[in-house]
C-alpha cells in the first residue's frame, strides 16, 4: 500500500505500513534499521539511515523492497531482474526481499546439448538437447555456484557404438543437477537429459531421464541407400521426430524436438535433426541444429547453440552440440 504522499500523515500511518507496534516514535524507522527495508525511498529520496528523519522522510514510502544480487549478465525487464550465466561464476545473494512475491527466486539450468552421429549411408540420428530443470525458491543471503556444462562433440565415425559426444551437465549448489543431452546414434540413440535420435533402422531407447525432456525419434527402415532415414534428438520441450522413407527412392530425416519455453518467453535445449537420404530434418526450435541430406554426399551438421543447449543436427560430421545456461530472475516492483 505505501504511507500517504499528500495530506495528513501521522506515526499511526507509518506504523501501518512497517508492522510497527507501540510504544514508538520516529527513531525506529530508520533505514535498515528492522521495520524499514534498506534502500527504502519516500517522495524526498532514500530513507535515511541515520540522523535526521521526519514524517515528509516516509512519505510515499513502501514495506516491500527487491532482492539485491550479484553475478552474472544482469538485465532488467518487464518487472523483474535476470542473472544469465553462460560460463561458471557465482550467484550471490546480499539482501532479501521484502513484500508479498519480493523475496522468491525463479531458475532454469540447460545442460549442454549432445552431438549427433553420421550413421550408416550417412542417415545419423541428431543430438539430444541439454536437459531442463526450473523452478522457484525463497531467498536467503549467500552464494551458489555455477558450472555450465559444454555441448557435445559431432561424430565422425559409423561404428555401433558411435563416437558423438554426450552433453555436459549444468550444476548449481543447492539445487538439482540438469542432465547433459544424449548421443545421436548410427543405430539406437543413447540417453541424456533429452534422447539422443537414432539412425536408419534404429529403435531408440527411452531417452530423457527425470523429465528433464523429450524422447529422440526412431530411425526409418533400411532398404537400400537411396531412401534411409536418421531420426531427431529430443528436446527439453519434446520428442525428436521420426526418420521417414516412405518410399524406395526417398528418405527424410527427421526434426528436432523443440525447446522448453521459460516464463521470460525464450525456447532452450532444442534437439538436432536427424539426416536422410534426401533431407535432413530441421533443429528444434532453441537452438537445434540441422540434420543435412545424407546419400551419395554429406555435407556437415548444424551445431546447436551454445548457450542455448541444443542438439548437433547429424551429417558427415555430425554437427556438436551446444553449451547450457543458467538464468535466475526475482521481482523488481
Amino acid at each position: 500500500m505505501a504511507v500517504p504522499s499528500t495530506g495528513p500523515v501521522g506515526l499511526s500511518d507509518i506504523s501501518a505500513e512497517f508492522n510497527g507496534s507501540p510504544p514508538e516514535s520516529l527513531s525506529e524507522y530508520y533505514a535498515g534499521g528492522g521495520l524499514v527495508p534498506s534502500g527504502t525511498t519516500g517522495n524526498e529520496g532514500a530513507v535515511p539511515t541515520s540522523g535526521t528523519i521526519s514524517i515528509n522522510s516516509l512519505r510515499g514510502a513502501s514495506n516491500v523492497a527487491p532482492i539485491t544480487a550479484t553475478g552474472g549478465t544482469i538485465s532488467d525487464s518487464g518487472g523483474y531482474r535476470y542473472h544469465t550465466f553462460t560460463g561458471g561464476g557465482t550467484f550471490t545473494v546480499t539482501a532479501t526481499g521484502v513484500g508479498s512475491g519480493f523475496n522468491t527466486i525463479e531458475y532454469i539450468l540447460i545442460a549442454g546439448g549432445a552431438g549427433a552421429a553420421i550413421g550408416v549411408y550417412r542417415a545419423g540420428g541428431g543430438g539430444g538437447g541439454g536437459g531442463r530443470i526450473s523452478g522457484s525458491y525463497t531467498a536467503s543471503t549467500g552464494s551458489k555456484t555455477v558450472a555450465i556444462g559444454g555441448g557435445g562433440s559431432g561424430g565422425t565415425s559409423t561404428s555401433s557404438g558411435g563416437n558423438a559426444g554426450y552433453g555436459g551437465n549444468t550444476t548449481v549448489t543447492g539445487l538439482t543437477t540438469a542432465i547433459g543431452g544424449g548421443k545421436g546414434g548410427p543405430g539406437s540413440g543413447f540417453n541424456g537429459g533429452c534422447g539422443g535420435g537414432a539412425g536408419t533402422f534404429g529403435n531408440n531407447l527411452p531417452g530423457g531421464i527425470g523429465s528433464q525432456g523429450g524422447n529422440g525419434g526412431t530411425g526409418g527402415l533400411q532398404t537400400g541407400q537411396s531412401n534411409d532415414a536418421g531420426s531427431g534428438g529430443g528436446g527439453a520441450g519434446g520428442n525428436g521426430g521420426n526418420g521417414s522413407s516412405p518410399t524406395s527412392t526417398n528418405g527424410y530425416g527427421g526434426g528436432g524436438g523443440p525447446g522448453y519455453v521459460w516464463v521470460n518467453g525464450a525456447r532452450y535445449g532444442g534437439g538436432g535433426g536427424g539426416s536422410g537420404s534426401t533431407s535432413g530434418g530441421g533443429g528444434g526450435a532453441g537452438g537445434g541444429g540441422a540434420g543435412r541430406a545424407g546419400y551419395p554426399v554429406s555435407s556437415s551438421g548444424g551445431n546447436g547453440s551454445n548457450g542455448f543447449g541444443g542438439g548437433g543436427g547429424s551429417g558427415d560430421p555430425g554437427g556438436a552440440g551446444g553449451s547450457g545456461r543458467v538464468i535466475f530472475r526475482y521481482k523488481l516492483s
